[in-house]
């Protein structure tokens, strides 16, 4: 299993820089987000696009940590919407 960072260490609101997969993942329609860190408010979205031509797509919603099923795009992005007192881990494993 390859696995991405998509955040790590994040303690504000704050969306985290495209990532590609396209090399790593290219093949890979779907994997598991993991999101670690969350102290009980907190939201935090797992976004993806085709390319940088296109709006980003909320593939996955936490509310808590835990893990999810979530169909791997070329680009991937954490967004943290909402954040109390936790410092957020976001990763994708396929």
């Amino acid at each position: 299993m390859n696995v991405k960072t998509l955040a790590t260490g994040v303690t504000s609101v704050s969306t985290q820089d495209a990532v590609n997969f396209t090399r790593e993942l290219g093949r890979v329609q779907s994997g598991i987000a993991q999101v670690d860190g969350m102290s009980g408010t907190e939201t935090v979205l797992v976004q993806g696009r085709l390319d940088g031509g296109f709006n980003w797509v909320t593939v996955a919603t936490f509310t808590a940590d835990g893990a999810k099923s979530v169909m791997i795009f070329p680009e991937m992005r954490s967004n943290v919407t909402v954040r109390a007192a936790g410092t957020i881990s976001v990763r994708i494993g396929a």
